[in-house]
């Protein structure tokens, strides 16, 4: 069984219909805090990366990740 597997989750704060939605809070968590906790629940799965990009916007995710201490891929 793999065991060692990391996971990329892309996060970004633009959209169309629902800007933030990745920050929008569901109770105590964020979408995204929420989606990376239900994946680290995998027994396969050893680590989780948000990616995003540099613009901007996407800060706001940045310093979500790194005050929650996320690993991050896409830091100004």
């Amino acid at each position: 069984m793999l065991e060692n597997i990391t996971a990329l989750v892309q996060a970004r704060f633009g959209s169309s219909r629902l800007p933030g939605k990745v920050l929008k809070k569901i109770g105590r968590y964020t979408i995204l805090e929420r989606v990376v906790k239900n994946i680290l629940l995998t027994r396969c799965i050893k680590e989780v990366i948000v990616i995003t990009s540099t613009s901007k916007d996407d800060n706001k995710i940045v310093d979500l990740c790194k005050k929650k201490k996320l690993n991050i891929l896409g830091d100004l």
